[in-house]
């Protein structure tokens, strides 16, 4: 497990990129996204997701989405 600033692993570029050159396959990136007035929304983020998974958080529950897993299409 390697913990990296956003900058280091967003869009598969820098760290992961380097590590799968190296023969560092399978690996996964996680990036912490902030909902909010200033910030993108969920449906923009996940139209074009920097990473395998997002960790998303809010400063205000509301701002949330509901809790489960969507399938899609």
């Amino acid at each position: 497990m390697v913990l990296a600033g956003v900058g280091h692993v967003r869009g598969g570029l820098g760290i992961p990129r380097r590590a799968a050159q190296r023969g560092a396959k399978p690996h996964v990136t996680i990036i912490p996204v902030m909902l909010g007035e200033d910030q993108p929304t969920l449906d923009q983020l996940l139209d074009d997701p920097e990473a395998d998974y997002l960790w998303v958080m809010a400063a205000e529950e509301a701002l949330l989405p509901p809790l489960g897993v969507e399938l899609g299409t």
